[in-house]
């Protein structure tokens, strides 16, 4: 993200958390992470440990994540007319080469969770909340080609081992 976008990048997290976020959140949260994404923010945090990727499509900002220390996701924002298209998956893919990533935090938000999770996440524990901001603590792990052989060797064991109907 260059510093002349962050406008734009605040405007499309803050018109996704009003319509999805904001209505499970207490005023005390709506506040609390209002404060967290101005462009003057944004734009400090890139200067210091923060990386925020962006994707476009014809011109326009449909998709944003920012990434703390190459390891944890602050936010993830996708144009509610452009999810379901790939571009969570892509930004993560971005993020993840960027930093070469083997291990990711989130602090997910309730309504985020099933995204999450079918992005490789797995929760960490329960629905937590720290200022009125509700989430759930994720993590991801980079699976490794020998991961997904014994996974792939566990699946053809089960289905062996099943009797025939």
């Amino acid at each position: 993200m260059r510093p002349d976008e962050a406008a734009a990048v605040c405007r499309l997290v803050e018109n996704v958390f009003n319509e999805f976020v904001a209505p499970t959140y207490v005023p005390e949260g709506i506040r609390e992470f209002m404060k967290y994404v101005t462009p003057e923010k944004l734009i400090k945090r890139s200067e210091e440990n923060h990386s925020t990727v962006i994707a476009e499509s014809y011109g326009r900002i449909v998709g944003m994540v920012e990434m703390r220390n190459g390891d944890h996701i602050s936010l993830l924002f996708v144009e509610p007319r452009e999810q379901k298209r790939g571009i969570a998956r892509g930004l993560m893919q971005r993020v993840i080469a960027l930093h070469n990533c083997q291990h990711i935090t989130v602090n997910s938000s309730p309504n985020a969770e099933p995204i999450y999770t079918r992005l490789g996440f797995t929760a960490d524990g329960p629905e937590q909340t720290t200022h009125g901001i509700r989430f759930v603590p994720m993590t991801w792990t980079r699976r490794t080609k020998r991961d997904s052989v014994n996974q792939a060797s566990q699946v053809m064991a089960r289905k062996l081992a099943e009797p025939e109907r």
